[in-house]
Order: C-alpha cells, then sequence, then structure tokens
C-alpha cells in the first residue's frame, strides 16, 4: 500500500492512477509509508511489470557476470568462460593457492618466467612430452653449449646442472712439459672429483716421445680437489692428448 500526493497536499490511495497533466514532476512526491515489511536500507524495486507495483528489497543488485565469472542467484562465483583477453596484474602483491587437492592447467602454450628464481617442490615430478623435451640453462642462453653436450651435476650439494661436453680433451706437445708435472685444474676440466681418465699418442695409450733413458709416466693422480696431475720421474717429452670423462 502506498500514497501519492501531489503539491496542494492531495492524496490518492492505492489502486487509484491519479491524472498527473500539468503537474510538475517536482512537486510529486511518493510516500511510502504504507508498504510494510522493509528492513532499514532496503529500496524500492519494481516487483513485477504491473503498473506501480513495487516493493522493499536491496538496491544495487548485480545484474550479471562474465568473462570467466557466473551469476549463481546474488553471489558471483569464479568458473566460466573468458570472452577476451585478461590480465592479472599482481602489482607486487602475492598470490597464493592453498590446500589444492588437484590443480590442472590446460593450454596450447604455457609460459612460465620467474625474474629471480623458481622452485617446484614436490615428492615426485614427472614430465611426460610427445615430440621433445627441451631444457635449457643459462650457459645455452649464453650460446657456449655445443651440440651432444650432455647435462651434468655441478654442485651435489644444491643440485645445480649445466650443459658441459661429454668429455674433456687436451693435446700436449713435446714444449709443453714443464720439469716432471703437467696439472690439469678441475676448473677446467669440469668434470668433478672422480673423473676417468686416459693418456693417447695417435691411436694407443701411454706412448712417450723420446724419454730419457730409464724414464716413463709413473703416475697419473687425482687430488682432493678434482685437479689432475701428470707425473714422472724425470724430464719427459711426451706429446698426445689427455681425455678426461
Amino acid at each position: 500500500m502506498r500514497n501519492i500526493e501531489i503539491a496542494d497536499g492531495r492524496f490518492f490511495p492505492n489502486g487509484i492512477k491519479p491524472s498527473l497533466t500539468n503537474v510538475h514532476q517536482a512537486n510529486l512526491k511518493i510516500l511510502p509509508l504504507l508498504i510494510k515489511g522493509g528492513t532499514t536500507g532496503q529500496v524500492l524495486l519494481k516487483s513485477s511489470n504491473l503498473d506501480y507495483d513495487v516493493e522493499w528489497g536491496v538496491g544495487g543488485g548485480i545484474l550479471g557476470a562474465n568473462n570467466g565469472l557466473t551469476l549463481t542467484g546474488s553471489l558471483v562465483q569464479w568458473g566460466g568462460t573468458l570472452l577476451q583477453d585478461t590480465t592479472i596484474d599482481g602489482d607486487g602483491f602475492n598470490l597464493s593457492y592453498m590446500a589444492i587437492n588437484i590443480l590442472d592447467v590446460s593450454s596450447n602454450i604455457m609460459t612460465l618466467e620467474a625474474n629471480l628464481a623458481m622452485d617446484i617442490i614436490s615428492p615426485t615430478l614427472a614430465i611426460a612430452v610427445d615430440t621433445a623435451l627441451y631444457l635449457l640453462s643459462p650457459n645455452v642462453v649464453a650460446t657456449t653449449a655445443n651440440e651432444k653436450d650432455i647435462l651434468t651435476l655441478i654442485d651435489e650439494n644444491t643440485g645445480e646442472t649445466d650443459y658441459l661436453p661429454l668429455k674433456y680433451v687436451q693435446s700436449f706437445a713435446v714444449g709443453d712439459w714443464v720439469g716432471e708435472k703437467i696439472t690439469i685444474l678441475e676448473s677446467t676440466h669440469q668434470k668433478g672429483i672422480n673423473p676417468l681418465i686416459q693418456v693417447f699418442n695417435g691411436t694407443l695409450s701411454f706412448i712417450l716421445v723420446n724419454p730419457e733413458p730409464g724414464t716413463s709416466l709413473v703416475e697419473i693422480k687425482v687430488l682432493s680437489n678434482g685437479d689432475i696431475e701428470l707425473l714422472t720421474t724425470a724430464s719427459l717429452e711426451f706429446d698426445g692428448k689427455i681425455i678426461i670423462i
């Protein structure tokens, strides 16, 4: 029930449509004093297509949702179809997904990029590909890796890996011997502290060229830090190569 008051103070009860001809809009007042059932803060809403049919309700209602959101009753919920390219800008804040049972991501192309670091922590990690699997490292980005290099464990404590040659090869000329020792640093051969070593001259092993009488290559020593020493008992002339795996 509602009353309508026109400027001169006349009231028209519910159900009677007054003629507002020649009545200025500013002089029309709707006094919803007799509409019962509302609560503080509610507003009058059209409740049907009938003239003058209004009731109390919550104003500012949500009329719809899209682009990945769905309107269920008066609630907007996650879920739906994207209608356009969409970006969420964190602006320096964190975004966390907690206690997710299954997180399923399916896309034609997916790129994960981190400016500082990316950690994947899981008891089991399975990577399955149909065509090819590419593992890149800063060494590759710097274009210093070569074809047929292998992924090698660099640090057993941190798990750091990088692409390195399958073997390290160094050739020697007679003049390379200074005294009775040649040293190859671990930082040079990069095969760790337990490398496999073989010395060649041509296709044969341990061939010594013009040695002093009674001398020979007496020892190949791997130090605790991975450095390798070729030792003789006297001045030795040796040309060939050493292969370290």
